[in-house]
């Protein structure tokens, strides 16, 4: 029973358990390492340098409205003022705190990299909560269904 091989059984059963989560945490490195890859070639859109000046914005009201100052900036930005600032408030601070500490890197790609990850970690959080319901097989499937989403890879 406590043999050399007994390590050696452990080791398969724990490996055969974890096959798909092995899988996936596989597909999400080769996902990053493509992304990082690619990363110079993502460009910009149109309406990405409102999105992030919004949260300098978001952080602007927020300070004035404690100090009873009234915020009409606000609604310079249409459709913008009914999304959440949250994401955007404590990615600005993932995002400075990263360009201090990489000062060649530019705020954009910075911010994609930032909501890369968050949809790899997406992925993960797909997979773990699928296992709750159905097969690991399956849920497998499910976090690479949602990993070929066009918008990303497009």
């Amino acid at each position: 029973m406590f043999g050399p091989n007994m390590f050696q059984t452990q080791a398969n059963l724990w490996f055969r358990k974890n096959l798909f989560g092995i899988i996936l945490a596989s597909l999400l490195i080769l996902s990053l390492v493509v992304f990082l890859l690619c990363i110079r070639d993502y460009g910009i859109s149109w309406d990405e340098p409102f999105y992030y000046d919004f949260a300098d914005v978001n952080l602007f009201v927020i300070k004035n409205f404690i100090y009873g100052i009234p915020f009409d900036h606000l609604f310079e930005f249409y459709d913008l003022r009914y999304y959440g600032p949250a994401y955007l408030i404590l990615g600005n601070s993932v995002i400075q705190t990263g360009l201090r500490l990489f000062p060649t890197l530019v705020g954009y790609d910075a911010w994609h990299t930032l909501n890369f990850i968050l949809f790899l970690f997406g992925a993960w959080l797909i997979f773990t909560l699928s296992t709750r319901f159905v097969s690991a097989k399956s849920a497998l499937f499910a976090a690479a269904l949602y990993l070929t989403q066009p918008l990303l890879w497009g």
